[in-house]
């Protein structure tokens, strides 16, 4: 009996001890739980404040890009109107230049045509300077054709009535009486021999046959000159008595006078040309011309 009910007692502390040891096992088993979840909301608050802060930060840098996008964007608006605006002063720059070349070839170009003008002009003058001194010789082997051609006769009724004109109040009546009567026709003549055409622009060399002293002078017209110096110098106009061709004229009589054309040219040519040749013949020192030609 006795070791029946030791039987049951030991079997009762064990079942107490069973009982013991699983609820303190239990209970160890809960306390490590319970720290554990703690630790878990800690973490987890940490980590919904480190959510927080980063889509607080995520917000900053959308607006720092935002901003950032902003200034490139008006960066590049600026860079484009910069690059535009250089671009169109380039252009600009360029088109004047092209215009400043432009000029400057049309420059070249007129100093050009204006070189080889010239050139032209001073070939046609050494060719028409040659050429009249080649004529000298023909016009005194043929006076007659570059002369008026006036019969003795006629020149003796010139002179009658020259003397004449001196007891005159108007004497230059008598000057169209011989201009009319014996000198108009015969420079008509004289022209159309001499002349190339009816009218005719350049220089022409009016020589005195006897003194060969000469005057050069220049016109767009040159038979229209002829006849004009040709009364002037019979006393059919008014003339300045200071003229040395016209005086000439009355002392010699035009029949001593012989008439030729030195050069055809332009009517912008003239007054070079006639200087050219008053140098050339020293007509200004030792003839009739008065100066060394007009000056442009």
């Amino acid at each position: 009996m006795e070791v029946i009910i030791l039987i049951i007692v030991c079997f009762v502390c064990a079942i107490a001890a069973s009982i013991f040891f699983y609820k303190k096992g239990k209970r160890d088993a809960v306390q490590p739980t319970l720290i554990k979840n703690d630790k878990l909301k800690q973490e987890r608050q940490n980590l919904n404040i480190e959510i927080t802060n980063l889509k607080n930060n995520i917000e900053e840098y959308k607006e720092l890009l935002a901003d950032k996008q902003k200034s490139y964007d008006d960066f590049d608006e600026i860079f484009k109107q910069t690059k535009q605006a250089r671009y169109d002063q380039l252009d600009l720059h360029l088109q004047q230049y092209e215009a400043h070349i432009q000029e400057e070839c049309e420059k070249k170009q007129i100093q050009l045509d204006n070189i080889n003008t010239e050139l032209n002009s001073l070939r046609q003058t050494r060719q028409a300077t040659i050429a009249a001194y080649q004529r000298e010789q023909e016009i005194e082997d043929n006076t007659e054709f570059f002369s008026l051609q006036i019969p003795e006769s006629e020149v003796d009724d010139i002179n009658y009535l020259n003397k004449i004109k001196h007891n005159l109040h108007f004497p230059i009546v008598i000057g169209k009486v011989i201009w009319s009567t014996f000198i108009q026709k015969k420079v008509d003549g004289l022209a159309a021999r001499v002349l190339p055409q009816k009218i005719t622009t350049g220089i022409y060399k009016i020589t005195n046959i006897l003194s060969k002293e000469c005057y050069i002078g220049q016109s767009v017209d040159v038979r229209k000159r002829w006849i004009d110096h040709c009364k002037a110098g019979i006393g059919a106009v008014e003339v300045s008595a200071s003229n040395k061709l016209y005086a000439a004229f009355r002392e010699t009589g035009l029949e001593n006078f012989t008439f030729e054309l030195l050069e055809e040219c332009e009517r912008s040519e003239l007054n070079d040309k006639e200087r050219y040749y008053i140098n050339l013949y020293s007509s200004d020192t030792l003839g009739y011309n008065s100066n060394a030609g007009v000056k442009n």
